[in-house]
């Protein structure tokens, strides 16, 4: 019983960090990423020409 003890919890945090990433992944829209790699608000998305 002892040692189902020292497994669980981190069984149960690796579901739930691993369940909360696919959801941000699944409900989150695309986000528009530049060039350098830093995200950029949606109206900032046309180039300044």
């Amino acid at each position: 019983m002892r040692r189902t003890f020292t497994w669980l919890p981190w069984v149960l945090l690796i579901i739930v960090i691993a369940s909360f990433i696919a959801w941000q992944k699944y409900h989150q829209p695309k986000p528009t990423v530049a060039v350098d790699g830093v995200q950029m608000p949606a109206e900032k998305v046309e180039p300044l020409v």
